[in-house]
């Protein structure tokens, strides 16, 4: 159940995966099992972060994208069917994030000479230590300062998934914990992870100007590549141009000081029963959230009483990180 130094840890993370699922949670973090290829959500996520990281430390966010290109080059072209144009789906969307940005709304805190991406270990109670990752805390321009969560997503959660969200709640008790300055809420600051809609080409070689899902910068590209003139399609790029609130939002949501206090008991509570429950307890609990499981064929081959064995060794390693759980986590 413990750590080498004797320590149960514990992450939002986890305490998300045992409540959503006790098979998936033993999977992870009792066994250890990791999927050889990430998802696209997930990838997607983890290089965006990186780029945020990057640009509130004052470094070239799109040297972080080309770093992952490089890194992931040889899996990018095998895992085509999974990843498509992953570079460039970010390079186009991350280009208009920062010009959507560029008048500094947030103003980012420093944490041990750093902006973001604030590291926590701290012991919550006996015998358990829990750790995590802050992505920021940013000053409003009317001075409120707001724990920011970067959130990468498919379908971005509405208003009552966030009032209730597992991750405001222990954050915003974290920060009491520390001893930090005061904080307003929590500042969510979703990019959408769709790719982006190349316009269609007509029949004599002009660009179609059908309403579609995409970004300027796809339709200027695409301009550019065919040799036409940027004019002669103004008010469909102004138009374009309007939709970018669907692609980026900043939402701020104010302390609940009822919700916080209601939600970090349970998430005590949580822990207790993981501690309970860690190696002994794996029943599954097949609902929707099972499309989005990493272990989703995994637990199906097996219900089906199918080889197993196989699917860990082909399509899964074992991690040798142990209990840390630092991964991005977008939203689905």
């Amino acid at each position: 159940v413990s750590t080498p130094d004797g320590m149960f840890k514990v992450s939002q993370s986890k305490v998300k995966t045992w409540r959503r699922c006790h098979y998936a949670y033993h999977l992870r973090y009792v066994e250890k099992l990791r999927k050889k290829v990430k998802s696209r959500p997930l990838q997607f996520g983890t290089i965006v972060h990186s780029m945020l990281e990057a640009h509130a430390e004052g470094d070239d966010p799109f040297d972080a994208l080309r770093a992952a290109e490089e890194t992931n080059e040889k899996l990018f072209a095998a895992e085509q069917e999974i990843y498509g144009e992953i570079i460039d789906d970010i390079r186009q969307i991350m280009t208009e994030y920062f010009a959507y940005y560029e008048d500094g709304e947030l103003k980012f805190d420093r944490r041990n000479r750093r902006n973001s991406e604030f590291e926590f270990e701290i012991e919550l109670m006996d015998g358990v230590l829990w750790n995590g990752k802050i992505d920021a805390i940013g000053r409003t321009p009317n001075r409120l300062r707001w724990i920011v969560e970067n959130k990468t997503f498919t379908r971005k959660p509405n208003d009552d998934e966030r009032w209730r969200n597992l991750q405001s709640s222990t954050y915003i008790r974290l920060n009491e914990m520390m001893g930090w300055p005061h904080v307003e809420g929590m500042c969510w600051n979703y990019i959408r992870s769709k790719s982006p809609t190349k316009p269609g080409i007509l029949k004599g070689g002009s660009l179609s100007q059908k309403s579609i899902d995409t970004l300027p910068i796809t339709v200027r590209e695409t301009i550019h590549e065919l040799g036409l003139d940027p004019k002669d399609y103004s008010e469909f790029l102004a138009k374009t141009n309007e939709k970018l609130g669907e692609w980026f939002s900043r939402i701020h949501t104010p302390v609940n000081r009822a919700v916080v206090d209601n939600i970090f008991d349970d998430f005590m509570f949580s822990i207790r029963e993981m501690m309970e429950g860690h190696g002994r307890v794996k029943d599954k609990n097949i609902d929707k959230h099972c499309g989005w499981c990493d272990y989703q064929a995994l637990c199906r081959t097996e219900l089906e009483s199918g080889d197993v064995d196989y699917m860990m060794q082909h399509d899964y390693t074992r991690s040798s990180r142990g209990d840390e759980d630092l991964a991005v986590t977008p939203e689905n």
